[in-house]
């Protein structure tokens, strides 16, 4: 089990635990324990890697794909993206007494461009054409006293003033090309060394290239 047994007499018979299963697999199943005994801290890393573990095992992660945080919580739904991610873990630290809330990272007008070999708690790289990396207009983590915790890509502990170092390989700004695919493309930053743009195109299980691509054909120029 992974509660203590303190706490395990405390929820068992929670009402909210018993409505979501998932939820209540996630804290009472989980491999490492959540302890009535220890820090907030740790127990919020414990949550997270059993989170993940569970995740792994019955989860999707489809980037913008249609979610529905209340039917994952109670284990109906098995798709999950960034946002849905958050807010499951946000919601699962306030039945233990942790006050986390979602929290967005975002530029708005550009993209970001991740460094590369960030994985997802499904063991997935980002695009091949991208290095690896993922590229995404937004991501979501949840953040309690000030720390970051990222259920999408394991990351835990953290401040939201490091998002930049962990996560960004550089924000690539869109700029509208009618010449190319989408008629935008993610510009490359200069102050980042190896960065390019990016641009979109339409080849089977190819999301992402850094080469232009013609709006007509979907081919590389």
């Amino acid at each position: 089990m992974s509660l203590d047994s303190i706490w395990l007499e405390k929820y068992q018979e929670d009402a909210w635990f018993k409505s979501h299963a998932a939820a209540w697999a996630i804290v009472k199943d989980g491999l490492q324990e959540i302890s009535s005994a220890k820090p907030a801290n740790f127990n919020l890393q414990c949550l997270l890697s059993n989170m993940c573990n569970y995740g792994m095992q019955r989860w999707t992660y489809e980037p913008g794909s249609r979610v529905n945080v209340e039917q994952t919580l109670q284990g109906i739904t098995t798709v999950t993206d960034c946002g849905s991610l958050a807010n499951v873990f946000c919601e699962i630290a306030n039945h233990l007494g942790y006050e986390a809330t979602p929290r967005k990272i975002q530029k708005l007008g550009y993209r970001i461009v991740t460094k590369p070999g960030v994985v997802t708690f499904k063991g997935t790289a980002g695009d091949q054409s991208l290095d690896g990396r993922w590229c995404f207009g937004d991501h979501w983590v949840a953040e309690y006293q000030s720390l970051c915790y990222d259920p999408t890509f394991k990351f835990m502990g953290f401040s939201f003033a490091q998002v930049g170092s962990i996560y960004l390989g550089w924000y690539a700004k869109e700029v509208r090309d009618p010449k190319y695919f989408t008629g935008t493309y993610w510009q490359a930053d200069p102050t980042v060394r190896d960065s390019r743009n990016v641009y979109m195109r339409m080849v089977p299980s190819v999301s992402y290239t850094f080469k232009p691509t013609d709006k007509t054909t979907g081919r590389e120029v």
